[in-house]
């Protein structure tokens, strides 16, 4: 799906963005517990190295796994024409129309609908409106 949606349409999209976006929530969550295990596993090389490498290489294994994953869930977003400029928190940016003209509608992570973004046909931007901190 590569074509510009109108509010309604977007909006049935919501269920998707929000069950994508708890998938990338829990990778998120998983890959930084995994990179913290790994910093405290290379830290602990340092004092009494038996064992630590077969441990470092098994969490590595599980980084590649949760980091794929992560990949292929942003992948379905982009599959569907939308844009992922942010993933902390997930920002999804939505090609539209709204009033006859082309707008970008954006969703972020936790909010319960979706917003409308500026005018692609004014200088007023997206970055200033897509999000408080302009992400």
């Amino acid at each position: 799906m590569n074509a510009r949606l109108n509010m309604e349409e977007a909006k049935a999209l919501l269920p998707l963005l929000k069950s994508i976006s708890f998938e990338v929530r829990e990778r998120r969550k998983n890959q930084t517990r995994l990179e913290n295990l790994r910093a405290d596993l290379v830290r602990a090389t340092r004092t009494s190295p038996e064992g630590m490498t077969l441990a470092i290489q098994d969490v590595d294994s599980q980084l590649i796994n949760v980091r794929y994953e992560l990949r292929k869930a942003l992948s379905e977003l982009e599959e569907l024409g939308l844009e992922v400029p942010s993933l902390k928190p997930l920002v999804v940016y939505i090609p539209g129309t709204a009033e006859g003209k082309e707008v970008i509608f954006y969703w972020e992570e936790g909010d319960p609908a979706l917003e409308t973004g500026a005018d692609l046909g004014t200088d007023a931007g997206l970055e200033s409106s897509a999000t408080p901190n302009g992400s």
